[in-house]
């Protein structure tokens, strides 16, 4: 779809760092990533996988559950010994997770302050999850390099976020396959019913950050969909007041920016890697070209060209 480097903020068993590892190794094609072992979370919150039925739930396997600053700090030390370059924390309630509330705060700013010293000191960024306003003004204040979501973000949050200088991260584009007619992804009836509402708010979140001048960095929760359909996000913001390149922004130089690799990427310049994706059309004038991608080069190797076939060459 055109997305050459990534962030996977949270998954289970460290399937992201053996993803990670395999693409630098060049055993699978694949972008560069930044990876976040375990999401860490308080107990009974979005990341518990307790709250509900567990699969694990005769292992000792580990994961990120962990309540007060000292088990915070072991967590993200756990999560760096693994292979984690950039840490998650789940600040608020989720959507898509049994018996919590988006709007509620997950961890104390004690602890979260905790979490963002220890990864500091270990020259990782945190990455929040947020849902509710005071979890993300919390957040930000703890020093989070991003906060992702902000769902229930209004002006005085996002004044904070300003003031901080930390990113925020829309994810528009996931609450339509939510929510899509005939419950396609088989979500709960508690969590749809939780997605309905925080639905009303995600825009409103998105103009509150974009009208008091937030940082903003492309993201999506593709995974929740289906991969390769994320390009969907970018006219949600063109629709919500920016303009295409704004949009296109957001996923490249400042993308770049928020992970903390604008020296690397995101930008075609003397010193950056190679990448480069191309359209038929003009997505500065229709920003759904970026739907429809037909060339792309990771590092100076084009990995997809649908334009050669096209001519028939």
């Amino acid at each position: 779809a055109g997305f050459t480097t990534v962030r996977d903020v949270g998954g289970r068993h460290l399937a992201d760092v053996a993803l990670c590892d395999a693409i630098d190794e060049g055993e699978v094609p694949g972008p560069r990533m930044q990876v976040a072992a375990f999401s860490l979370s308080m107990t009974g919150g979005h990341g518990d996988p307790m709250n509900s039925v567990s699969t694990d739930w005769c292992s000792d396997a580990p994961d990120g559950v962990a309540d007060g600053p000292d088990e915070v700090r072991k967590k993200v030390r756990y999560d760096i010994q693994q292979g984690a370059t950039v840490i998650k924390i789940l600040a608020t309630g989720g959507v898509l997770s049994p018996k919590d509330n988006p709007k509620h705060t997950a961890y104390t700013m004690e602890e979260l302050r905790a979490a963002v010293d220890e990864a500091s000191r270990l020259e990782r960024f945190v990455v929040a999850h947020t849902h509710g306003r005071e979890g993300i003004i919390w957040a930000s204040n703890a020093g989070v390099r991003s906060v992702d979501h902000a769902s229930y973000m209004d002006d005085e949050a996002a004044r904070v976020l300003k003031k901080n200088g930390t990113w925020y991260v829309p994810t528009l584009y996931v609450i339509e396959p939510i929510i899509a007619d005939g419950n396609p992804l088989k979500i709960s009836a508690e969590s749809l019913a939780k997605a309905h509402v925080v639905k009303d708010h995600m825009r409103r979140a998105f103009r509150a950050a974009f009208r008091n001048g937030v940082k903003i960095g492309f993201g999506t929760d593709a995974g929740v969909f289906e991969h390769g359909t994320q390009t969907r996000e970018f006219k949600i913001y063109v629709d919500e007041g920016m303009t295409p390149m704004q949009a296109i922004r957001t996923a490249t130089g400042l993308g770049a920016e928020c992970m903390g690799w604008e020296a690397k990427v995101g930008t075609i310049a003397p010193g950056r890697y190679a990448d480069m994706i191309a359209f038929s059309g003009d997505p500065t004038a229709d920003i759904t070209e970026l739907e429809r991608v037909k060339w792309v080069m990771k590092g100076g190797a084009v990995v997809r060209d649908d334009l050669m076939a096209a001519d028939g060459e």
